[in-house]
Formats: structure tokens, C-alpha cells, sequence
């Protein structure tokens, strides 16, 4: 009886083992499913509020597509406005060039008043502030050379007003002395600028201002006068360059303790040469910030003096476009060449 019953209580523990085995394992699989589905939940929700973010995100990159488009279409129309008024405005410029040229010399009275000679004019804007101003009045060639305040637009007005006014004092006037001329050009400029007392005092010009009459027929009779800007000569013959130094007082609204232009008179033989121009060439810089320089200009100047005044100008073009490699134009140049 008792072997029976032992045999009854191990059936027993293993029925009840056996159901404790199972309920453990459907206990630990229902746990594993509920953990799983709220996982399950979880990246759904996530997923769920992705797909809404980037549903959002795709909405704005779509009105900012459609903003961007509306804005390329403004730039463009915009673009398309600004080239139109750019075509307008540089016509314009053109037929100022085309007037600003036709007030100076032309090559036939140049090659009346110095059969040989030769001129760099190189606005940096299409028209310039630099001019010059070459005139024959009985015996004496009077010879300007002026570099207004500014260049482009601004400097073609100034240079405009200075012609019209050089054309009042030598014609209307006159007047043929050099330092006389000078006087009455920083007069009369300042009288036109009267109404403009703040323009009058940044506005005016540098000037080189010469007359040349025969002497004898060996030798021709130089008289000078310059606002600031020098006169440079190299005698017939010679390598050596000297130079005339103007007065350190501009034409116009500058304040100068000097009252008024003093002339300077040479002698020089028949074939000297003369140089005249704005400060534009020396002041140029290369690509290193370094300006070509007073210096550098009188030694070119020394070393082309000997060569016809065609080549010397080709010889001086050359020089100075391969110094300014890499770099732009900075101001207006103007350089006069000219055999006596």
C-alpha cells in the first residue's frame, strides 16, 4: 500500500510539475507577446510621427520650392530690368565719349601744332577727367594738360567745364601766358562751383599748362606753368631727364598758401622732347599693391627717349600692360609725347 501510494504522490508531483512547466511557459510566452506588442506599438507610434514629420517637412520644402521659384522669377525679371537700364546707361556714356573725343585735338591739328608727338589716353570708365588742350594762336603753341578731380562720369563733366573755360580765357580773353592762364582758370572754376561751397572744396584739377614759340631757328623758347603736376624734357641728343616742378597748388576749391601760378622759361634746342601727363600712369599699381611710380616712369622714359616718338609710345603701352598682369585699371591715364 505504501509502494502504491508513493508511486501515486510521484505521479502526482509530476502532473503537477508538469502543469506548473507548462503554466510557467504559456506564462513566459504571453509575457514575451505583451512586450513585444507594446514595442510593437511603440515603433508604430514613432513610425506614425515620423511619417507626419516628414509629411510636414515635405509640405515646407514644397512652399519653399514654390517661394524660391517666385524669387528666381523677381531676380530674373529684375536681372532683365537692370540689363536694360545697364544697355541705356552705356549708350549714353558712348555718345558722351563720342562728344568728350570730338572736344579734343583732333589728329590733324595735333599734327599741325607738333608734327611729331604722340598721345596714351586711356579712360578707366569709358570717358575721362584727364584732357588735353592744344591750340595755336599766332606764334606760340599753347599746350594743357589736365587731370580733373574723379574720373568716369563725374571727371568727363569736370574735364567738359574745364575746356569751355580754357576756350573763354585763350579766345574770348585773350590770354596766352602760361601762369596767367592758371590764375584765371582757378577764378573762373571757382566761380562756376560758387553755389556749391561743399563740392567747391573736394572738386578742381591738376594742370600743366606750356606755350612754345620758335626762338631762333636752332633753338624754340618753352614757358611753363603747373598746378602740382611737373613737366618733364630731355634735350636733343641727350638720355638725361630733367624735370620742371609745378607749383603745389591745384586748380579750384583747394586751399593752398601759394596766391597764385608762377611761369618757368627754358630754352631748348630743335629735336628736345617733352613729357607732359596726368598722375594715373606713375600711380598705377601690379598685382602686389606696388604703384609704377615716378621713379620707374622717368627711367622708361630715359630709356625710349632715343626711338621714334611712334615706338616710344608702343614701347610705354607695353610696359605698362605687362606691369598691371592681374590687376585692373585704377584711375584715368593721359601721356603727351611731343618732338620740338
Amino acid at each position: 500500500i505504501k509502494i502504491e501510494n508513493d508511486k501515486k504522490l510521484q505521479k502526482q508531483q509530476f502532473y503537477l510539475l508538469s502543469a506548473l512547466g507548462v503554466l510557467f511557459t504559456t506564462l513566459t510566452i504571453s509575457i514575451f507577446a505583451f512586450r513585444s506588442r507594446q514595442i510593437q506599438k511603440k515603433l508604430n507610434e514613432q513610425l506614425t510621427k515620423q511619417k507626419n514629420n516628414l509629411v510636414q517637412l515635405n509640405a515646407e520644402l514644397h512652399q519653399n520650392h514654390e517661394e524660391i521659384v517666385s524669387q528666381r522669377d523677381y531676380i530674373g525679371q529684375q536681372n532683365h530690368s537692370l540689363n536694360k537700364q545697364k544697355t541705356r546707361i552705356e549708350s549714353s556714356i558712348k555718345v558722351a565719349q563720342t562728344i568728350q573725343k570730338a572736344l579734343l585735338p583732333s589728329q590733324k591739328n595735333m599734327q599741325l601744332a607738333f608734327q611729331d608727338h604722340f598721345v596714351i589716353y586711356r579712360p578707366k570708365d569709358i570717358v575721362s577727367g584727364d584732357f588735353y588742350w592744344v591750340k595755336q594762336i599766332e606764334d606760340q603753341v599753347i599746350t594743357v594738360v589736365a587731370d580733373c578731380t574723379g574720373h568716369g562720369v563725374p571727371g568727363a563733366f569736370m574735364s567738359l567745364i574745364g575746356i569751355n573755360i580754357l576756350d573763354s580765357i585763350i579766345y574770348k580773353d585773350n590770354i596766352t601766358d602760361p601762369k596767367t592762364i592758371l590764375n584765371r582758370l582757378h577764378e573762373l572754376f571757382n566761380k562756376v562751383l560758387q553755389d556749391s561751397d561743399s563740392l567747391n572744396h573736394r572738386v578742381g584739377m591738376d594742370a600743366i599748362v606750356f606755350s612754345v614759340s620758335s626762338f631762333t631757328s636752332e633753338a624754340t623758347k618753352l614757358v611753363y606753368a603747373g598746378a602740382k603736376n611737373p613737366l618733364f624734357y630731355i634735350r636733343a641728343q641727350e638720355t638725361q631727364i630733367h624735370e620742371l616742378k609745378g607749383d603745389r597748388k591745384s586748380v579750384g576749391g583747394f586751399t593752398s598758401s601759394i596766391d597764385s601760378f608762377s611761369n618757368q622759361t627754358i630754352t631748348l634746342p630743335k629735336g628736345s622732347l617733352i613729357y607732359a601727363g596726368s598722375d594715373g600712369l606713375k600711380d598705377q599699381n601690379n598685382r602686389e599693391r606696388k604703384s609704377f611710380s615716378k621713379h620707374r616712369l622717368i627711367a622708361l622714359l630715359a630709356k625710349v627717349s632715343l626711338l621714334p616718338l611712334e615706338e616710344q609710345k608702343e614701347e610705354i603701352e607695353q610696359t605698362l600692360e605687362k606691369y598691371m598682369i592681374g590687376t585692373t585699371q585704377r584711375d584715368d591715364m593721359l601721356w603727351v609725347g611731343i618732338k620740338l
